[in-house]
């Protein structure tokens, strides 16, 4: 099945920008749940690191080198993108037929 992944970011440059991807996966259902868990493990990953970073350097600065990033679906994306006051904000995820049947209704 055909499903599209659509979310906003935006940047304090820039303004905002939409984010488009286009994957071939079971169901919407399956890549949703997939896609939460990779954020999240990628989160706990990112924490870790820092907190090990905090104690092996004895610093109470950030570490720059800890990553914030995931591969999914041969896509790069950034967890930090998805949460929001400690939760995971997924971004619209639809079936290809329905998002250009919306896309043709609502230009």
């Amino acid at each position: 099945m055909k499903i599209v992944m659509e979310y906003e970011l935006s940047d304090f440059d820039c303004g905002s920008y939409l984010q488009i991807y286009c994957f071939e996966y079971e169901s919407c259902e399956a890549l949703i749940c997939n896609f939460e868990d990779a954020c999240k493990e990628c989160k706990e990953k990112h924490d870790e690191m820092r907190a090990f970073l905090f104690l092996a350097l004895g610093s109470t600065k950030e570490p720059k080198i800890v990553s914030t990033e995931f591969y999914f679906g041969g896509v790069l994306f950034d967890y930090r993108d998805f949460y929001n006051n400690g939760k995971v904000e997924l971004p619209k995820i639809t079936e290809l037929e329905e998002w250009f049947e919306y896309k043709k209704n609502n230009p």
